[in-house]
This record gives C-alpha cells, structure tokens and sequence, in this order.
C-alpha cells in the first residue's frame, strides 16, 4: 500500500515540477505559479522532473541505487521550492517524504552490501577449511533416509558443487497476535563444511520495514536485524544463538539432500518413518528428527531449539507441504515451510517460506 502511496507521490511531484518548465518556456501562464520563471531555471524545472520520473522507474523495477536519483531530485526540487517559496513551498512536505524512501533505500543497499561481502567471507572461509571428505553410501544411513534422498534425486546434483543459493519469498510474525509481514531474502549454504548466510527484508512498503540477516560460520552463528535497514535492534551471538543457527542447518538440508550423505551429519534409525540428524557446534551437539512420509517425502522436522523469549529449549518445528515438492536444479525438494514453536498456549507459527528457482 505504501509503495502505491509512493510511487503516486513521485509521479504527482514530477508533473507539479513540469508546471515550472512550461510557464519558464514561455508556453503556457501557469497562473499557479505567480513568480517569473526564466527559461534557464524552466529548464531547471524539467531536469527535475525528469530526476523524479527517473526514480519512479528506477523505484517501479527495484532498481538498488534508485535512492540516487531520488536523492538528486530532492536536492534540486527544493533549491526550486525555495526559489519559488510562496508558490511551492508545500513541495516542501512531499520532499521530506521522498528524502525518508532515500534513507530506507540506502539502508537497503548498505545491508545488502554489508550481507555480500560476509557472504565472500564466507566462501574464503568454506575454501580454506575444506577438506576430502568420504560420503556416507546408502548401507551407513537409515532405511527412511535413502528412501528420501533416492526420491529427491540426491545423485544428480552436479560434482564438485559446494555452494548451493536460493531466493525466497514468504511472510512472518514477530510477535503472537501481530499482523504478518511479507519478507524477500536470498540464502546461500556451503556444504563441504557446514555453513549459510541468510539475507531478508521483511514488510518492504510497510511503516516499520527492517533487514535480518542471519548467518553461521565455523560453527558459531550470528543474528542482525535492523529497523528501517539502519537502526540496530538486534545484534545477537553466543551459546544459543550457535545452537539454533546448527538446527537450521540441519533442517534446511531438505533444500540440498545430498549434505545428508556428508560425515560431519550422524544418523540414528528411529522406525520406519523417522530418523535423527546429528551436527556439533562448538558448545556441544545438537539433534534433529527428520519425519517422513510413505512416499519419501520429507512432512516435517523438529529439534529442541532455544527459545530467546521463553529463555529455554522449546519443540521447534517446521511442516513441509506435501504438494510443493519440484524439481530445482535436478534436486526434487519441498518449496513451501511453515515454522512454528509448540509453546505452552498452544502452537505459534510464525514464519512461511517458499523456495524460488533462480
């Protein structure tokens, strides 16, 4: 709704500033406009609609640096206002609001280019740690297990690919009772040692839009979240930010089977249906129950997790969508996750995904 508030005001503003170029041109009175207006600063005028026009599209197809051209328009449109000040003067407010979208869009790309160069650090990291590893063949795994990854496909994921990314889409609550808030992120894995960097803007054209970024490397993880993509909230470590960042890892396998083969993933056969998915980090060992259908297929995981809120381990689950599951990248795999903790009222889902081809 925002974004549509904003994209009508930089029109709006574009054309007000077009009113300067014409009555400065000489073509028509533009009796709105009561102070002369030579044709130099008409052409001024029309430089500045076009700046606006410029942002609008540039704003339209999520172009990153569109805050540029959005911050040029701004800075010439009100040395105009000013001189034009009993005219124009409550261009002024629709400046302000314009210069607020310049702010929210730098952070943007401040975030995101902060996330990429953690995301190359990463890869250096995962290269230099890597090393040659033997798999695990179907007769070390559980029965569940091979069922599953015979199903997805494990085998045909290309050699030698080590990094695996995925763009998302999906909605999440931040807190029980709140309104949910659609999220876009992108998610890169390393797979020869285990490792992820996940990058979200949540509410985009919302009052209150903030980034997270979450990530884990060498075993420690670690949780950001900016308001406005600016405004530190949260800038989260340690034992239980480490423990959690290790249970995603481990869940989020579903989207890469293969890893399940890698030594550093221990399995446990429960029943024909169910098996446990082990991982260290540095504090200590975390499991995970893998869940699946009579198919193969994946239905959900869970693992005690820490919860920050209740300050304790708390059943932490995430539901697969029998009916998502495609092919991606010659990998058959669930694209649709609800996540959810089993709290004491009841259970609290809180996050959708959906998985995107790239």
């Amino acid at each position: 709704m925002l974004r549509t508030v904003f994209i009508i005001l930089l029109l709006i503003h574009a054309l007000i500033h077009s009113m300067g170029f014409i009555k400065g041109m000489g073509w028509a009175k533009m009796e709105q406009l009561s102070q002369p207006i030579s044709r130099g600063w008409g052409l001024m005028w029309f430089l500045a609609s076009l700046l606006f026009l410029t942002t609008l599209g540039t704003f339209w197809v999520d172009r990153p640096l569109w805050w540029i051209w959005a911050s040029g328009a701004v800075l010439l449109s009100q040395i105009l206002i000013i001189r034009q000040w009993k005219d124009a003067r409550w261009g002024t407010f629709a400046n302000a609001i314009v210069l607020v979208g310049c702010l929210i869009g730098w952070g943007n790309h401040r975030f995101d280019s902060r996330s990429m160069e953690e995301r190359d650090a990463l890869f250096e990291w995962a290269d230099n740690t890597m090393t040659i590893q033997s798999i695990q063949t179907d007769e070390q795994l559980p029965e569940p297990v091979v069922r599953w990854l015979s199903l997805s496909g494990d085998g045909s994921w290309p050699s030698g690919k080590d990094i695996i990314h995925y763009r998302q889409t999906g909605r999440m609550l931040t807190e029980k009772g709140g309104n949910w808030k659609d999220f876009s992120a992108q998610q890169w894995f390393t797979t020869d040692v285990p490792g992820f960097l996940w990058n979200a803007h949540v509410g985009r054209g919302s009052f209150m839009p903030f980034s997270g970024r979450d990530k884990m490397v060498d075993g420690h993880g670690e949780m950001r979240i900016e308001a406005y993509s600016f405004i530190t909230v949260v800038n989260a470590s340690g034992p239980e930010i480490d423990q959690g960042v290790t249970i995603r890892y481990l869940s989020e396998i579903v989207w890469f089977p293969f890893a399940a083969r890698k030594p550093f993933i221990r399995w446990t056969s429960v029943d024909d249906r169910s098996a446990v998915a082990s991982m260290d980090y540095p504090e200590g060992q975390v499991d995970v129950t893998f869940h699946f259908d009579k198919e193969g297929k994946v239905s959900w995981v869970e693992a005690l997790r820490f919860n920050q809120d209740l300050n304790k381990l708390v059943n932490w689950r995430v539901e697969l969508d029998p009916s998502s599951w495609k092919e991606i990248n010659g990998v058959y795999i669930p694209t649709h996750a609800s996540v959810s903790w089993d709290l004491p009222e009841g259970p609290f889902t809180w996050l959708e995904v959906d998985v995107l081809e790239n």
